[in-house]
């Protein structure tokens, strides 16, 4: 598919690279394209959709074929391995984009790919994470190489079966040099972030979306050796519509002002998404939270150096 967040100009940008749920990449229209196209914006990043199962099926909408395509898949590691690397390699070719920062993100089934790519012996060295949303996870996947190069951040619904069992999970992690983190979201069902369905649940999407995208950050940070800066203070949760520069904020700042401030900061920042007749309708939310107060999740963190 295209890639969002294509330039004109000779900057290097970080990049993300999507993989799809089991009914494909839904074209340019569909649901991880949208959400490609907010990773390019709140970023910038390029942003890509990897279209896993090839042309002749971009869409998948009979169920039968969802089991069998996903299945093909997930019984066979290294051909999904072998997928989400092409989509690499056609990334990296992109002139913009910066091949030593790239990162990969996987709804579902693409959770899934996303931990067999962590544990495979062909990562390829620019990758600095890898991100399982509401992935299948369970049983444990095969283990390829215990050096384990991504950062691993996974982000489950509380009551997700497809998690499988947290303790064996982390066990497993931790029979690798992996550094990685999980968090989970109560009460959260299989497919948390998918608008228009009834497993949707709006907190959760905001939540792991923006633990997604601070880690991107944060990594992109240390790659550029740039200091970060942490929040000493409690705060509280505000919406910003970008539209409306005359209200002011609680400190007595106008919006400009604090919002530079909030920028500087630890902050949380999550685009929340309305779709109206297919189009896009982007959001800015910026939420602080009390410090070493995480809500709504729980969150293990391993191998921390």
């Amino acid at each position: 598919m295209p890639m969002e967040g294509e330039g004109d100009d000779n900057q290097l940008y970080p990049a993300v690279i999507i993989v799809p749920d089991w009914d494909g990449v839904d074209g340019p229209t569909g649901y991880e394209a949208e959400r490609a196209v907010m990773m390019a914006k709140e970023g910038p990043y390029v942003a890509m959709v990897a279209d896993i199962y090839g042309t002749e099926y971009t869409s998948v909408e009979e169920f039968d074929m969802k089991i069998k395509l996903s299945t093909k898949y997930r019984s066979d590691p290294d051909l999904f391995v072998g997928r989400i690397q092409a989509a690499i390699n056609m990334l990296i070719d992109h002139p913009n984009v910066d091949t030593t920062q790239i990162f990969v993100a996987g709804y579902c089934l693409g959770g899934t790919g996303t931990i067999d790519y962590a544990f495979s012996n062909s990562t390829f060295e620019g990758v600095k994470a890898v991100v399982p949303i509401h992935g299948g996870l369970a049983p444990l996947r095969s283990i390829q190489s215990s050096d384990v190069e991504p950062y691993i951040l996974i982000l489950s619904g509380g009551v997700d079966d497809a998690h499988g069992n947290t303790t064996e999970l982390e066990m497993h992690l931790d029979s690798t040099d992996a550094t990685w983190e999980i968090s989970r979201y109560s009460n959260a069902q299989h497919g948390f972030t998918k608008w228009g369905t009834a497993a949707y649940q709006e907190m959760a999407d905001s939540r792991s979306w923006s633990s997604m995208m601070s880690l991107f950050r944060d990594l992109t940070a240390i790659s550029d050796n740039t200091p970060t800066m942490t929040d000493d203070n409690d705060g509280e949760a505000m919406v910003v519509d970008g539209t409306d520069s005359s209200s002011e904020s609680s400190s007595g700042k106008n919006d400009d002002e604090a919002m530079g401030q909030l920028a500087s900061r630890s902050t949380f920042r999550t685009f929340c998404t309305e779709i109206e007749s297919k189009n896009l309708r982007d959001y800015l939310m910026v939420m602080r939270r009390p410090r070493n107060q995480p809500t709504l999740s729980r969150i293990r963190v391993g191998h921390m150096d």
